[in-house]
């Protein structure tokens, strides 16, 4: 008989497939359908887009904290009912204002459902398989992210609208869902503070160290971020060359499918290493990545910048939840993990930096934007060498 906390597992990561094949059926849409169907202007389209990272950044922390305080049952039940919602009002919407309050409460739905779900997956799993766990969600969000795609196509005379009701619709049986299965989901346990005092020192200075953990994941951040603007600039340039396009779709085609193909065999390969000293390699991977971009018209650099990219994202998939649940207690899980979406802040900077420095560099200049870039990402081996320094001084 297979254990209810497996069955509860179990309906999560299929319930993160089925929501992320749909919303990559609709949500990288959303940009081209506002154009072509309410044509609004290029400063109100970025508006739209760029609420919702900044609302998933803003409200982080306070989404984590109302896990932490409301029952998981309750938040895993009315989180994604009203998601749903907003997700059939996107159909239904037709002006500026309506489109920017939506995408708003979709980023302020998006971190504390997310922030939910990985506390639910760290309290129903072991310490033993907690790794695999995180691991296999990760696979979870990267089958949907390849086949979404791919199924839209299938759907070319179908709107984005539509779509939207399709992605609204599979929130709401998920919420259905939640209800049946996790009706004895208690709170989390609250154990009494022993030194109140001693207590607050201990809780800032975690905090602090924390924090500085996570400036140091937005610098690889801030270089995945670049995959989607920066590097795609380079590769439709004339620096670049001809079929510069075809390239970048071959680049993000092998980038999906490396990353299914190549989860589980490092995780196997890696997994006596500390999760610290393999998010530092991901980070100088990434930095690599960018560093070889200027001279990926050759097929040799391309492969290699490739394959670099994709293994650090594997290695920053794979070990970062892990590494935040290590870092929380029972109380306050809800807390970190809805804290460390804030390293998408790397998201936004990242593609302004690069634009920043495309105006600056006359006549093009990839090979030296490239080159900064990879240094800036660098600059995360500082703060998570500082993190780690701390941890060991007060392991002793």
């Amino acid at each position: 008989m297979i254990d209810t906390r497996n069955k509860q597992i179990a309906l999560l990561l299929s319930e993160t497939i089925a929501t992320r094949i749909t919303m990559f059926m609709s949500v990288p849409f959303l940009m081209i359908y506002l154009s072509n169907r309410f044509h609004f202007s290029a400063t109100e389209l970025s508006l739209i887009i760029g609420i919702n990272p900044l609302c998933t950044v803003i409200f982080g922390p306070l989404g984590g904290r109302l896990t932490d305080k409301i029952s998981r049952s309750k938040t895993l039940y009315i989180v994604p009912f009203f998601w749903g919602l907003i997700f059939l009002s996107f159909a239904a919407a037709s002006t500026f204002p309506v489109f920017l309050l939506l995408n708003g409460l979709n980023g302020i739905c998006y971190v504390t459902y997310e922030s939910t779900v990985k506390k639910v997956l760290s309290f129903n799993s072991t310490l033993n398989n907690r790794k695999l766990v995180f691991n296999l969600r990760y696979t979870c969000l990267a089958v949907g992210a390849f086949l979404g795609p791919l199924l839209q196509l299938l759907f070319p005379k179908t709107s984005t609208a539509h779509m939207y009701v399709l992605l609204g619709g599979t929130y709401l049986v998920s919420a259905l869902l939640n209800r049946c299965f996790f009706k004895d989901c208690p709170p989390a346990e609250k154990t009494p503070p022993i030194n109140t005092a001693a207590s607050s020192a201990t809780d800032r200075k975690n905090l602090l160290l924390f924090l500085c953990f996570l400036l140091g994941i937005a610098f690889s951040y801030f270089a995945y971020a670049q995959s989607q603007s920066t590097v795609s600039l380079f590769f439709t340039s004339k620096e670049f060359g001809v079929g510069g396009n075809s390239k970048y779709s071959l680049m993000l085609s092998m980038n999906a499918l490396l990353i299914l193909i190549l989860q589980f065999p490092v995780l196997r390969v890696t997994q006596r290493f500390p999760p610290l000293k393999l998010l530092m390699l991901s980070n100088v991977l990434f930095s690599f990545s960018l560093l070889l971009t200027p001279q990926s018209s050759n097929w040799g650099y391309f492969l290699v910048m490739v394959l670099s990219f994709s293994l650090g994202e594997v290695l920053l998939g794979s070990n970062f939840d892990y590494s935040v649940d290590s870092f929380s207690t029972e109380e306050n899980k809800g807390l970190y993990f809805g804290l460390s979406e804030t390293v998408r802040i790397g998201n936004t900077i990242g593609p302004i930096v690069g634009g920043l420095l495309i105006e600056a560099s006359p006549s093009g200049g990839f090979k030296e934007i490239f080159i900064i870039l990879s240094l800036i990402t660098l600059v995360g081996q500082l703060f998570l060498w500082l993190y780690g320094k701390n941890i060991r001084i007060n392991q002793h």
